[in-house]
């Protein structure tokens, strides 16, 4: 499944910026809601949002890197049965990174084209939209399964909480297990 959504995303994200391309860019901007959201063709040359755009290597090399801990963690996720929401949010950022990286890598630059214009903010893309939201859920992960764990049952780890726990023995294992941290 994380595979898929990488995918989609790269897909939805490069469909849409070659409908921005062909269409968009002769105009530079169409109102979408009157003095709110409006679609300007807009290059990028920096990073997310157009920040550190003089750091462009340095920018691609730590995306890069990013971007494979994402994959492998996914990956390595398969075996030990990670909670989705971990393993969405993951393969949401890595499929938006993966289609920014693909603009980058191709034109020097990424393509953004969503502007809100009620409030100063950066044009962005869809791929930038998939990055925020899946950290969003990156931190209502960690949040939920990590700082509750930890708070609770500062012995028990993420990990004993995504076994499942069936029977009488596992519950008095993990109960044991926090009894001793208590101690």
């Amino acid at each position: 499944m994380p595979f898929i959504i990488i995918a989609a995303v790269i897909l939805l994200d490069q469909l849409t910026k070659n409908i921005v391309v062909t269409y968009l860019q002769p105009v530079t901007s169409v109102p979408i809601i009157d003095k709110i959201l409006y679609f300007t063709y807009h290059e990028n040359s920096g990073a997310f949002m157009g920040m550190f755009s003089d750091a462009r290597w340095v920018f691609m090399i730590t995306s890069s890197v990013a971007l494979l801990a994402m994959i492998g963690y996914i990956i390595y996720s398969r075996k030990k049965q990670k909670p989705a929401l971990l393993i969405i949010s993951l393969a949401m950022m890595a499929g938006g990174g993966i289609g920014n990286m693909i603009d980058r890598i191709a034109l020097k630059y990424v393509i953004d084209f969503i502007e809100f214009r009620v409030i100063n903010f950066p044009i962005f893309n869809i791929a930038d939209s998939f990055i925020t939201i899946g950290a969003a859920l990156f931190i209502i992960y960690y949040v939920k399964y990590e700082i509750t764990v930890s708070e609770k049952h500062p012995a028990i780890t993420s990990e004993d909480y995504d076994k499942p726990v069936n029977n009488k023995n596992n519950e008095q294992a993990l109960s044991e297990k926090g009894d001793k941290n208590e101690r």
